[in-house]
Formats: C-alpha cells, sequence, structure tokens
C-alpha cells in the first residue's frame, strides 16, 4: 500500500475531483480518495504548484459508499 495523507476536495465535477494536497502527485498515479461517506478511485490527470502545496486534476473511475 502507498503512503496516505489528507487532501482537501476543492472542486467536483460529473466525472472528476479537484484536489488540494500538500505533497505533489504523479500524473497517471491511480489514487484512492476516501471520504466521511464514501471512497472514490481513480487517475491523476494533472498536478501543479498551489498556495503551500498542489493542486491535482483526478479523472474518477468508481465511487463506492462507506
Amino acid at each position: 500500500m502507498g503512503e496516505a495523507w489528507d487532501v482537501r476536495i476543492v472542486d467536483v465535477s460529473k466525472g472528476g475531483l479537484r484536489t488540494h494536497t500538500p505533497k505533489p502527485l504523479e500524473p497517471g498515479s491511480l489514487i484512492k480518495v476516501k471520504m466521511q461517506f464514501s471512497v472514490a478511485c481513480g487517475d491523476v490527470r494533472y498536478c501543479v504548484p498551489g498556495d503551500k502545496g498542489f493542486y491535482a486534476g483526478v479523472r474518477l473511475h468508481d465511487y463506492f459508499a462507506r
């Protein structure tokens, strides 16, 4: 299992998420975002420097209720 850290979801669309993360994410990486009542799985489409961290776009593949 890979590393885990807290991220902030800053935007949600039908097919993806925009997150703010303290560490850079490699485009093409598969990630899992655990939320209070659900889990989203997807791949990182881009990652750019932002306010005290990085903004990463995630294309969602699956979404599960917990």
